[in-house]
């Protein structure tokens, strides 16, 4: 039995384990709301997640163009952190990109480009020495390896739709004057 789980064990240290099993990422605008109100604004965010830490991540979208309204590019504090969030298949590790601040005047759309993003993924494995009689009793090692990819933002249409009118109480109630 015990040679058993000796060999076992070289062959799982031996053997590489594929490192793209399993490994979820993508982008998306995420935003309050489904429509906005005409003459309101709303943050619209890009917001990239993954399955396994990032490394490091670059938009190679140069410049994107928000169409139909008004927008400004908030500014960001310090580096851009990831966090773990749990979301409805998981738990991922996310990064909030960009941040915008979007309005519009007329009853139109509102649409946002696609993004390319090149993303590098850190990979942890864990190991033990099947070797050292006493391993048990330390902690695994951990080595990384860094993983490539490609992630794409799908373009977004925000529409905006016309601000409704206020009924007679409404209007009584906050104290203007009804014709």
């Amino acid at each position: 039995m015990r040679f058993l789980f000796l060999i076992f064990s070289i062959l799982c240290t031996i053997l590489p384990v594929a490192a793209n099993d399993g490994v979820e990422v993508f982008a998306r605008y995420e935003c309050q709301r489904d429509e906005i109100i005409q003459g309101d604004s709303i943050v619209v965010n890009v917001v990239l997640y993954s399955s396994l830490p990032f490394h490091s991540a670059e938009c190679t979208t140069k410049k994107p163009k928000i169409k139909g309204g008004h927008s400004r590019l908030l500014p960001r504090r310090g580096e851009r952190q990831q966090q773990q969030v749990r979301m409805g298949r998981g738990v991922y590790y996310a990064i909030l990109w960009d941040s915008y601040v979007v309005g519009s005047a007329k009853v139109e759309s509102i649409k946002f480009p696609e993004l390319q993003f090149n993303i590098q993924l850190q990979e942890y494995e864990t190991y033990q020495d099947p070797f050292d009689p006493f391993g048990f009793f330390s902690r695994p090692q951990r080595k990384g390896r860094i993983l490539e990819g490609k992630c794409k933002c799908p373009a977004f249409l925000l529409p905006v739709i016309e601000r409704p009118k206020r009924s007679t109480q409404e209007a009584i109630s906050s104290g203007s004057q009804v014709a």
